[in-house]
């Protein structure tokens, strides 16, 4: 008897997507030498073949697939109907038809080869000529031409119809022969009925328990071979598809375009427990198939299954018949139901639909649908699924790299990941294109072409192109029905980081909350936890290529953001913004604020004011780092062409205060320009501002000194008290250049009464720091910072006893800066400022260090590693100042190797400007360097992290690191004390006690070894007592050894 395998399930045919892909269950037949051999037997076994594959045959369908001698010429026929465009749905059934008959009846003529009678019956039906009239008619279709076929369409329905009517006549009869073989079966066995069936069933149990069960299921859409992210979404839908006495499971997966509907879903229908509870009917029917066609959802379904019929009740019967069953229960997955359910006008039917067939206890069901809106008259299984969001990071940097090969290191690699926002069908394309196009291509043709360039090839299906993928949504009935929807998203596509409902009620739209609710429904828009609305990064791009909101309506968008941009221009020069409850709100729309202007930017007829919110904004950045200054180089050459010489100014004095420390020669001229222009429009507080910038690349402290007594002048006249603080403000820097520290704390004190003037407690602390930051004089802080009027400003407080307890902690008095540094780490806890919390600690650990008190320090250690690195300003920062932490811990633990490893690690995460932590980490290195004995490394280190701090303006850091590095000549005593000689008065007039006793003690050293005994006692005596000032017990050490050795040899 020939083996073969038999399948139990509608065929696959092709890959059209409207054609239903159910499992294939594999079954042999008895295998040479099974028990069965004799005539009687034999017929047993057909009588088994026949109850289990031809009795339960309903009339118009059969789940087998196109098999045995028969295949070539049923293989033709079904390919020739897959391409009958017009009649596709007859042509379906008709597939379905053929290949079930054609392969029951090889399957018949296969398992009984001996068998005369059956063979007779099989030779009859193929022999009446149905596939041949099949293929005729077919043929004749091929040659017609498309437009042919299409003027001829109800002609060739019918013609289909009545094959399909025939085919099933003809399997009737032989049906009709099959039914009267079974009854010779019994008459000649002498058997009767009831043994007989009792006996086909055991033949048919033996069958059975000989069949191992495949792995894969062949006839659904493959299991998905990348797939990140979705582990708890994929286990609800497990759970609620095979929760125990639960058969008949609703399950709704909702979500935007190109989130991974499809893919969850087909993920969960191959996953062992689902496989395990549906073994045998697993369907899987697209939806999409309906778009632009008039047939009903019902028609699609059961045409799907092989079922035509023009009556509603014949279809539903005939499809309970296949579904409507506990054992084996079923499974059917209607993908992408929005295709049949979104027109207002097929609505009910569809959800009439989905009501019948949740009414099989038998079937569990899941549908997949773009938007957030279930459809009606189901009872959904709880816990409902919530609408999908975009992968998180992780899920997406390893589906990005899994196919396309990037290293997860490439560093474009998170630009484009935010381009494409983590939307699993934009990073699959992307990925795609990735493979033979470098991440830096893709970003600048993103940046030129947005979502069009996320497509395979030019194909322009959904699941090949994004563009069209968003347009289906995008253009969708739910979308054009609700009046103004595309408006409103449009301009929710240029606001990146959400917006609240208050704020769209400020644009004055029509109906906007109904609007809004249409976008919600359809997950083109999204509300986080917060309450903000978001759009997408892909929708956002696809938006802004193909929708550009008009003029009009972006007029209140205009208005609100470009007063957001000056509100917070305005404050960002009055206080330190980063502390301030207000701009730490209105932080939170800096996105949105450079969104709007560079929109305004391209667009706007009116550039006046997109150019003054492009300056705002580099104001903001520069005070807080929070945003970007990447506006203002387009906004300078709009500014040039449109002859505004008054923000041309603004814009060139920003760049050049930017500059300062790092292009002197670029700063000095852009400042130069601006005070030309500043002039030309006689603009006071302008000249004021660059002018008092400039003075401080005045190599000649007395000219500088001028300048700034000609802007104090100027503002005076005008009677500008703003204008007046700056002003005094430079010419105290002016004067402590020239070592005139009375006359500098005089005009110090000056700008601050003018600062009481204008009534800004944030000029008043910026000042005062600026005078606690420059003199490092104990006055200031006594009678200044700690006055009443300032001390209800926490925030503020807090940062100025950390930055007076940092003074006091390099000056060589940990115990006192540890004091200050207690109550800036109170004030920051109650304002919740996370990264100044672990700025804090940092100092607090190395306060206790030098005070000896390494309990203390490994605290402060430890309880920096428990603030959270999500509520962070500044992530980098806040990663950097632990490593560094850990540093110092290590290096004061005497393991200077780990010491220096963790440095590497931190040196190389400064970036992005955090060019003064990139000095203090080198420092620490060169310490690590030296304790491990590679002193040429040291130095190097050292030298290094001076001229980061000479450039970037922190002079008193750049004589410490100098002091080091001189320390470091040990093969050079003359070098040595030229240098050490040179920043002695620095040390000492900065109050740098510890630092001084270094260098003092050091000097001694040198003296003793050139012979100057008597210089050197000098000196080592004079460190002694600095280092009992600093109460540091190691140089106090030191520094007795050396005199000890002096005495002796006196």
């Amino acid at each position: 008897m020939a083996q073969r395998s038999v399948r139990q399930h509608p065929p696959h045919v092709g890959q059209d997507v409207d054609l239903i892909q159910p499992v294939e269950h594999e079954s042999k037949h008895t295998p040479a030498g099974a028990p069965l051999t004799t005539t009687s037997q034999r017929r047993l076994s057909f009588l088994a073949w026949y109850e289990q594959f031809i009795a339960p045959i309903p009339d118009g369908f059969l789940d087998t697939a196109i098999s045995g001698p028969y295949l070539g010429i049923g293989g033709l026929v079904v390919e020739d109907l897959r391409n009958v465009s017009a009649n596709k749905d007859g042509g379906v059934s008709l597939a379905h038809h053929l290949s079930g008959y054609v392969d029951a009846v090889a399957e018949a003529s296969e398992a009984h080869d001996e068998d005369s009678e059956m063979a007779h019956a099989c030779e009859e039906f193929m022999g009446y000529g149905l596939v041949n009239h099949v293929q005729e008619h077919l043929d004749a279709q091929k040659r017609r031409s498309f437009f042919a076929r299409l003027i001829n369409q109800r002609r060739d329905a019918d013609a289909l119809k009545d094959l399909s009517e025939r085919l099933r006549t003809a399997f009737a009869i032989f049906r009709m022969r099959a039914n009267l073989q079974v009854k010779n079966a019994i008459e000649r066995s002498n058997l009767d009925s009831s043994a007989l069936r009792e006996n086909a069933a055991n033949a048919a149990s033996w069958l059975d328990s000989t069949v191992t069960l495949p792995g894969p299921i062949i006839g659904l859409p493959p299991l998905p071979q990348l797939f990140f992210g979705r582990t708890p979404e994929l286990e609800l839908v497990v759970s609620s598809l095979t929760a125990p006495g639960n058969m008949s499971a609703r399950i709704a997966v909702l979500g935007g375009p190109g989130i991974g509907k499809t893919t969850l879903t087909v993920a969960a229908l191959h996953h062992t427990s689902v496989a395990t509870r549906f073994p045998v009917k697993r369907y899987f029917v697209s939806c999409d198939a309906a778009e632009g066609q008039s047939a009903s959802c019902l028609h699609l379904v059961a045409s799907a299954f092989g079922i035509v019929d023009d009556s509603v009740a014949t279809m539903k019967r005939k499809l309970a018949t296949i579904l409507n069953h506990d054992v084996p229960p079923s499974l059917l997955v209607l993908d992408n139901f929005e295709s049949v359910w979104e027109a207002l006008d097929r609505r009910t039917e569809a959800e009439d639909l989905l009501q019948f067939l949740a009414s099989m206890q038998g079937l569990s069901l899941v549908v997949t649908m773009r938007g957030s809106e279930r459809p009606q008259g189901v009872k959904w299984t709880p816990p409902c699924l919530p609408p999908l969001s975009p992968l998180d990071d992780a899920a997406a940097v390893q589906t990005f790299v899994a196919i396309s090969d990037v290293n997860d290191d490439d560093p474009g690699l998170s630009t484009l990941l935010g381009y494409l926002g983590n939307v699993p069908l934009a990073l699959t394309l992307a990925a795609n294109l990735a493979q033979y196009e470098g991440t830096g291509s893709l970003i600048a043709r993103w940046q030129q072409a947005r979502t069009t360039v996320v497509a395979r090839c030019g194909q322009t299906h959904r699941l090949t192109s994004l563009d069209v993928s968003i347009a289906l949504s995008v253009e969708s009935p739910r979308v054009k029905n609700g009046s103004g929807a595309q408006t409103l998203l449009s301009l929710l596509a240029l606001l990146p980081a959400g917006v609240v409902d208050s704020d769209i009620e400020l644009w004055e739209l029509d109906a906007w909350r109904s609007v809004l609710a249409t976008l919600l429904r359809t997950s083109l828009a999204v509300r986080s936890r917060s309450g903000r609305v978001h759009v997408s990064a892909p929708i956002r791009g696809y938006m802004q290529a193909y929708f550009t909101p008009t003029p009009r309506a972006m007029e209140q968008l205009y208005a609100h953001y470009f007063q957001l941009a000056r509100f917070i221009g305005e404050q960002s020069s009055v206080m330190l913004v980063s502390l301030s409850d207000t701009i730490a709100i209105a932080s939170v729309e800096v996105d949105n604020i450079a969104s709007v202007v560079s929109f305004a930017l391209a667009h706007s007829d009116d550039l006046l004011p997109a150019i003054e919110a492009a300056t705002n904004l580099a104001r903001f950045y520069d005070t807080t780092h929070i945003g970007s200054r990447d506006l203002l180089s387009e906004a300078l050459v709009l500014s040039r062409s449109a002859s505004l010489d008054k923000q041309t100014a603004e814009i060139l004095a920003l760049m050049g205060r930017r500059r300062l420390w790092t292009d002197p020669t670029s700063a000095s001229a852009l400042l130069q320009e601006a005070t030309a222009l500043f002039l030309r429009v006689g603009y006071a507080p302008g000249l004021v501002d660059a002018t008092a910038f400039l003075t401080q690349l005045e190599p000649n402290a007395a000219e500088a000194i001028l300048s700034c007594e000609a802007v104090l002048s100027l503002a005076l006249s005008h009677n500008d008290n703003r204008s007046a603080g700056i002003a005094h403000t430079a010419l105290g820097r002016a004067y402590r250049r020239s070592k005139r520290a009375d006359k500098a704390y005089e005009h110090f004190e000056e700008a601050l009464v003018y600062a009481r003037k204008l009534g800004s407690q944030g000029h008043v602390m910026t000042w005062t720091l600026t005078l606690v930051t420059s003199l490092k004089d104990s006055r200031v802080w006594t009678k200044q910072v700690l006055s009443p009027n300032l001390v209800t400003i926490s925030a503020i407080l807090a940062i100025a006893h950390q930055v007076h307890g940092d003074v006091l902690r390099v000056q060589g008095h940990p115990t006192t800066a540890l004091e200050h540094l207690n109550t800036a780490l109170t004030l920051f806890r109650a304002s919740h400022e996370v990264t100044e919390q672990v700025h804090c600690f940092a100092l607090h650990m190395s306060a206790s260090l030098a005070s000896g008190d390494a309990v203390s320090a490994l605290q402060a250690l430890n309880l920096a590693k428990r603030l959270p690195l999500e509520g962070s300003t500044n992530p980098s920062l806040h990663k950097i100042l632990l490593l560094h932490m850990q540093a110092e811990v290590e290096l004061s633990q005497g393991d200077a190797i780990a010491a220096r490893d963790i440095c590497a690690l931190a040196a190389t995460a400064c970036s992005g400007g955090l060019y003064v932590y990139r000095a203090k980490v080198l420092f620490t290195a060169g310490l690590a360097e030296h304790a491990i004995g590679d002193v040429e490394t040291a130095r190097i280190h050292f030298l290094v992290s001076c001229l980061i701090n000479r450039t970037r303006g922190q002079n008193t850091l750049a004589v410490v690191s100098l002091n080091a590095f001189a320390r470091m000549l040990d093969d050079d005593d003359e070098g040595a004390d030229h240098i050490l000689r040179a920043i002695m008065l620095p040390l000492l007039r900065f109050g740098f006690s510890h630092d001084l006793a270094e260098a003092l003690l050091h000097r001694a050293w040198i003296a003793m070894r050139q012979g100057q005994l008597d210089v050197a006692r000098h000196r080592a005596l004079n460190a002694l007592s600095r280092f009992k000032a600093s109460d540091d017990k190691s140089g106090s050490e030191r520094a007795e050894i050396l005199l000890t050795y002096l005495l002796g040899h006196a």
